[in-house]
């Protein structure tokens, strides 16, 4: 007896889902882009346009900072973050 074949497309290995809503323009641009860019499905872009992100950021200074104003509390918080 022989396997089913499997249809899809090939894993990429455990995932998890992130979801959120953007306007009807954004949307519309994000989907021009990703064509434009050679992608067939829109949240193959968008992993690859967080990835980029991720990959220019220092990922451990952006989470000590939110530590930081964790532990001051939120007056501390406000001060921290308005206008010199």
């Amino acid at each position: 007896m022989t396997e089913k074949q499997k249809s899809g497309r090939k894993s990429k290995g455990e995932r998890t889902f992130v979801g959120f809503r953007v306007s009807v323009d954004t949307a519309a641009m994000v989907e021009k882009v990703r064509e434009a860019e050679g992608y067939r499905y829109t949240s193959d872009w968008l992993a690859s346009v967080v990835s980029e992100k991720l990959a220019r950021s220092d990922v451990r200074e952006i989470i000590d900072a939110a530590a930081a104003d964790a532990d001051r509390g939120p007056a501390d918080q406000r001060s921290a973050s308005e206008p010199k």
